[in-house]
């Protein structure tokens, strides 16, 4: 979060951030604590990235998928949050 000025790199906000791994958890556990391997997302877009994006167009969790959700995916628009699966993602 430190390279990342604290602050999301999608939506640019500074408060309920995560860490998102570009070559996911799961399936890189060599490089699950490489710093290059991480960026900075607020909650809301860390649940947009996993719960609509990926979910929706069946992106694997790479490096590849986060540059398309960067690019393409826009958070600003109204998109249904299960309020269920995103407390998770706030520590709720």
């Amino acid at each position: 979060m430190y390279r990342d000025k604290y602050t999301c790199q999608k939506c640019g906000i500074k408060h309920t951030l995560n860490v998102h791994h570009l070559d996911g958890w799961a399936f890189y556990p060599k490089k699950r604590y490489w710093v290059s391997n991480g960026t900075t997302l607020c909650a809301r877009c860390h649940y947009l990235f996993h719960e609509v994006f990926q979910s929706s167009s069946r992106v694997k969790s790479t490096k590849a998928g986060y540059l398309t959700f960067i690019s393409t995916f826009n958070v600003l628009e109204d998109h249904p949050i299960n309020l269920l699966t995103f407390s998770r993602y706030i520590g709720s």
